[in-house]
């Protein structure tokens, strides 16, 4: 019977999206072996809604409860996975004298604290090693959290198609933008006789759903997908935001063109440029703009190509088997 807890305190949903998300249910899976854990979210009821459909071992927290109300003799960690990160919180904890973990602190607010940080950035093939003043810090895009089945999408990849996959996450930052995407890009990509897809996920509204079936355009919509890993290996486009599936798309060796959406996903956006991979890009309102953007890189074959060598290098494995050990021998580390 299972007996030492693991708090594992995530944030997501319609407005911040489903990464953080995604990634806790994933690593869970491996965790459950041998810890009882509780997911504690406080921002988004839609990603509290999500959580509750996968286990029932979730509580939304008001902003106001601290965290170590929840804390027994049997909690031996605490996992951050939010960008909601406060230090007079993580000095609470550390009080406790319990394991403190963070996966994503980019603000470092986590330094000196925590016993372990993991940040998955873009790294080319570089990762790094800290020492931080209670522990170690890992970073680099080898440690990149997908889906266990994504390799067996790999294993299949063939000729690329033809094709234009939108996917801009779970839900919508603001309502209607999702249509906002689609009737500033589907004129200009139907002239290229590309195949259009639109994945939309959970967050995103019935109400929003049906509106793009209305305007009748040769796109066809993948709706709350359990994954879209048969898409992606299938695609030789990828228009994104800088949350998951742009490391998906680089996975899956796709050129990829970036929507800035949130301010947390900047940060990454900014990681892929640096090394190369993508572009982003122009404003949805500057149509002469966005015509000249895909008609220099759509037909580009020398581009084309660079993009998918690049994209070799970003990321080629996934990192859960990495993280699930961090987090384990961290735990265990007397």
């Amino acid at each position: 019977m299972v007996n030492e807890k693991i708090i594992y305190r995530l944030d997501g949903g319609k407005k911040l999206g489903y990464g953080h998300i995604h990634r806790a249910i994933e690593l869970r899976k491996f965790l459950i072996k041998k810890f009882d854990v509780k997911f504690v979210i406080t921002r988004e009821s839609s990603g509290f809604s999500y959580l509750k459909k996968k286990t029932k071992n979730v509580i939304f927290l008001n902003k106001n409860f601290f965290l170590d109300k929840l804390i027994d003799s049997q909690t031996k960690a605490i996992i951050y996975d939010t960008v909601f990160l406060s230090q007079r919180e993580l000095i609470r904890i550390k009080k406790i004298k319990i394991k403190i973990i963070a996966l994503e602190d980019f603000q470092k607010i986590s330094n000196n604290y925590a016993n372990l940080i993991i940040n998955a950035i873009v790294s080319g093939n570089k990762s790094k090693f800290y020492k931080i003043k209670n522990g170690e810090k890992y970073t680099g895009s080898k440690y990149k959290v997908f889906k266990t089945n994504i390799e067996n999408y790999k294993k299949k990849l063939s000729k690329k198609k033809e094709m234009v996959t939108i996917s801009l996450g779970g839900g919508e930052v603001y309502d209607g933008e999702i249509l906002k995407v689609i009737k500033s890009l589907y004129p200009i990509l139907i002239k290229y006789n590309l195949k259009i897809n639109l994945i939309i996920g959970n967050g995103v509204s019935d109400k929003t759903y049906l509106k793009i079936k209305e305007l009748s355009l040769k796109i066809k919509i993948y709706r709350n997908l359990d994954n879209i890993f048969s898409i992606l290996s299938k695609s030789l486009f990828v228009i994104c935001g800088g949350g998951g599936t742009a490391y998906e798309s680089a996975y899956f060796n796709c050129v990829t063109f970036f929507i800035t959406r949130v301010s947390h996903q900047k940060r990454n956006i900014n990681f892929f440029l640096k090394n190369s991979f993508g572009k982003k890009l122009p404003h949805l309102s500057k149509k002469k703009e966005l015509n000249i953007f895909f008609e220099r890189y759509l037909l580009n074959k020398k581009f084309i190509l660079e993009q998918q060598k690049i994209s070799k290098k970003i990321i080629s494995s996934n990192g859960i088997h990495k993280v699930v050990k961090l987090i384990k021998d961290k735990i265990n580390e007397r």
